[in-house]
């Protein structure tokens, strides 16, 4: 319990000490849901099939609702600033476990920041034909995949260097697009297929419940493999 309350003093100073997040991630989020809401209005409206772009920008974009758009991840490549903190914290001390509570609570709240302004823009735009708890269970069937990646994006960023991290992103943005083309090549749109298992099966969506407990798992395990591979990991330059 006491390193809950640890990992909330630091996520707290963070916050407090640095509020650009405030600016950049709702600004981006409100951009990428009002471009994704547009293109599945208009494409609605002339096609029966939503376009492959839009698989790429949800498989791109909900990843990044579980980051803090902070002054740390703007100077990641050019100050490696994620080693450098883990670095400051070790020396304070904070143990590895704290510190990991600290991201897990930083990823809530970016969640809940992000995640709102994202959906609420994405819904304002274009309601999907569902009502609310079938657009509720749309949301919990996208979070169940975004806290998979996000379970990978903290494994790296916590156990590799700025450049090494900025280099595994680009190579998750390539598999993002060619998840997105082979879902068209072969007729099967994810974002596609989601809203009809929302639509049709609501609480009891399977697909839901199948990427919540992937999801968690997967994070759940990342987490334990960077904290494993931190404490033996040297952070001297």
């Amino acid at each position: 319990m006491n390193k809950w309350r640890d990992a909330w003093v630091i996520i707290k100073k963070e916050l407090s000490t640095d509020r650009v997040y405030l600016i950049w991630g709702p600004l981006f989020m409100a951009y990428a849901g009002a471009m994704i809401g547009l293109m599945m209005y208009g494409l609605s409206e002339q096609e029966d099939h939503l376009n492959p772009v839009i698989d790429f920008l949800m498989l791109a974009v909900l990843p990044l609702a579980g980051i803090l758009f902070s002054k740390r991840s703007f100077n990641y490549i050019k100050d490696d600033t994620y080693t450098r903190m883990l670095f400051y914290y070790r020396t304070l001390p904070i143990p590895v476990e704290t510190v990991m509570k600290s991201r897990f609570l930083h990823m809530i709240a970016a969640f809940l920041i992000n995640g709102v302004i994202l959906f609420t823009a994405i819904r304002l735009l274009f309601d999907m034909n569902m009502n609310g708890l079938q657009y509720a269970v749309f949301i919990l069937t996208w979070l169940g995949y975004a806290l998979a990646v996000n379970g990978i994006f903290i494994f790296f960023e916590f156990t590799t260097s700025g450049r090494t991290y900025m280099w595994f992103t680009i190579l998750m943005v390539l598999l993002f697009g060619l998840a997105a083309l082979i879902s068209a090549i072969s007729g099967f749109g994810l974002t596609e297929y989601s809203m009809q298992m929302s639509r049709e099966h609501g609480m009891l969506s399977s697909l839901m419940w199948g990427t919540l407990l992937g999801g968690g798992l997967l994070l759940a395990g990342f987490c334990t493999l960077a904290i494993r591979k931190l404490s033996r990991r040297s952070l001297r330059g």
